[in-house]
């Protein structure tokens, strides 16, 4: 009996210690680790050349023995009518909580570019619903909060909750947007873009180009219509088309705007006042 019982508690320990580790296993695109220190800043990873019939699964930092360590990106086969969901570290309370990346149904969707939500667009007939509100109370230093947006899949409008990401180094983070193009609705996947940067505003030597005309849609009830504007990226204008924000409760938005100092111009945000 006594050897009996012997056996039971060796393999009971046995059991713990594999479960204990299991909370830092890391399974190829999948982990979970619960921490409580924040992960250092994304690095700055230079993705591959597109491969095709490939998508590319982006670096991120893993938690291993209680050292940051970062994992390098790497391709991964695409799935047919799937779309990747980058994997990401969320906050919950005083911990740091690995979401692991995964592949989703895509429902109208398709992967471009490399994953994640800056790489997956959708084209759907169906009106989008308006944006929840969703903006945490708190300033993280050193920190983006990506805002959460509307995604259709299987036929349905689902709401994914907004997330803190990285602050990277000399880029800016542009929202996705869902534009009306015709009698569609697209979507326009959010992404870092290379900005010169001072004090936070974008500041470049040519001149922008004349705003395109916009036609701008009916009111919408509760929302405020952001005009589209001229955003330099990677070296060249790029326009921006406007979009619908929720209207905050006694505040008014003031419209962004390049304003030309010392030869050089100058982008001022749009805020809430």
């Amino acid at each position: 009996m006594t050897r009996k019982w012997s056996w039971l508690a060796g393999a009971l320990s046995a059991l713990t210690i594999a479960t204990t580790s299991l909370s830092g296993c890391v399974v190829r695109g999948r982990a979970a680790w619960v921490v409580d220190t924040a992960p250092p800043q994304q690095e700055q990873e230079v993705q591959p050349a597109p491969r095709d019939g490939y998508i590319w699964i982006k670096g991120r930092w893993e938690n291993q023995g209680g050292r940051w360590i970062w994992a390098r990106g790497y391709w991964e086969q695409q799935r047919q009518n799937y779309v990747w969901v980058d994997g990401r570290w969320e906050q919950r309370g005083g911990q740091w909580h690995w979401v692991p990346g995964r592949w989703e149904q895509g429902g109208g969707g398709v992967t471009v570019g490399g994953g994640g939500q800056a790489d997956v667009m959708w084209e759907v007939e169906a009106e989008p619903p308006a944006p929840q509100m969703d903006q945490p109370n708190e300033i993280r230093p050193g920190y983006v909060w990506i805002r959460g947006s509307w995604e259709y899949r299987g036929g349905q409008w689902q709401w994914r909750t907004g997330y803190w990401e990285a602050e990277r180094q000399g880029n800016q983070w542009v929202e996705g947007r869902w534009d009306r193009r015709g009698n569609r609705f697209v979507w326009v996947p959010g992404n870092w873009s290379v900005n010169v940067n001072v004090g936070g505003n974008v500041q470049v030597d040519t001149a922008p180009p004349a705003p395109q005309i916009e036609q701008v849609p009916a009111p919408r009830q509760g929302h405020v219509w952001i005009t589209g504007r001229w955003s330099w990226e990677g070296g060249r204008w790029n326009w921006k088309g406007g979009y619908w924000q929720q209207q905050q409760q006694n505040r008014v938005w003031v419209q962004g705007k390049w304003q030309n100092q010392n030869n050089r111009w100058l982008w001022v945000e749009g805020h809430w006042e």
